[in-house]
């Protein structure tokens, strides 16, 4: 059975842990059967998301919290229905800058009502979220329309930190950036995101001067605004904001090879760790997980 007939083949049983339409989920099976026939070296990170994603869940509710504790290092159990969130789009912190695209979210998260893909924080669910940016090989943007200044790691971290209900704010927040090995804790650097995850994780305080300087430009969300359309969303104060980034804040990176190898063992997770290894087989980088 070819590893799309088998996915559809458990949906039935797959599909309750994701927080997505069925719209999307047959838009990401499509994205992945033109994919099919092996390659050299595969870079679609949103086929390799969906693919990491199901690995986990193949395990039923002890994968979802198996990839939880995967991208947090927490072993916290987690509300596991509907928990994986792709492409999620949590209420923008500034006025002027549209939805922020959250590659993968997990934690005490509930749909949004009114906007297909949207977020909130649920505070019944427990009090930590984890926002993934996943990348392949490209990277971060910096393409802002209103501040040429703003990164996109930056603007994720600024999502997660506001993210909120009622004036509610989790506990623990931690950002994890998803990269192949060959971007993770290298000396020779690349990426602007491996300059900015160092910067983010040896000083978080430095996230506030970046977002103080947007304010002239982009003014943070607020229920005042005579054209707010969240009444009950506030921008924290700065000061809230500083004590929340040194305390239950976390930056994490790590790669899609460690999460490929930690992902449980189940008959799909092979199927997929033998796409793995035959849509990379030019790099190598996948050899530990072809098959025998």
């Amino acid at each position: 059975m070819k590893l799309d007939e088998q996915i559809q083949s458990q949906k039935r049983e797959l599909e309750p842990f994701f927080g997505i339409t069925d719209g999307r989920w047959d838009n990401l099976m499509l994205r992945l059967q033109k994919e099919l026939k092996p390659q050299q070296d595969y870079y679609d990170e949103v086929v390799w998301t969906f693919l990491l994603s199901l690995a986990f869940v193949s395990d039923g509710a002890a994968g979802v919290n198996a990839l939880y504790q995967a991208l947090t290092g927490t072993a916290e159990k987690i509300e596991t229905s509907n928990a994986i969130r792709l492409e999620a789009l949590p209420i923008p912190p500034r006025i002027m800058e549209g939805n922020t695209n959250i590659d993968l979210a997990l934690g005490a998260i509930s749909e949004r009502s009114g906007t297909p893909g949207g977020i909130d924080y649920d505070i019944q669910k427990g009090k930590s979220i984890v926002f993934c940016e996943m990348k392949w090989y490209s990277d971060i943007s910096t393409k802002v329309t209103h501040d040429q200044t703003r990164n996109q790691l930056s603007r994720i971290i600024e999502n997660a930190m506001t993210f909120q209900t009622n004036g509610k704010f989790p506990e623990k927040v931690t950002v994890t950036l998803v990269t192949p090995q060959l971007f993770v804790g290298q000396a020779i650097k690349s990426r602007l995101y491996q300059y900015k995850f160092e910067e983010y994780k040896n000083s978080p305080k430095s996230l506030i001067d970046e977002w103080r300087a947007s304010h002239h430009l982009m003014k943070p969300r607020n229920s005042e605004d005579p054209r707010s359309s969240f009444p009950d969303w506030t921008y924290p104060e700065e000061e809230e904001l500083r004590d929340r980034l040194m305390h239950g804040f976390e930056i994490k990176h790590i790669s899609f090879e460690e999460l490929f190898e930690k992902a449980p063992d189940t008959p799909l997770t092979a199927s997929i760790r033998a796409f793995v290894a035959e849509h990379n087989h030019a790099t190598n980088r996948f050899g530990q997980l072809a098959p025998a």
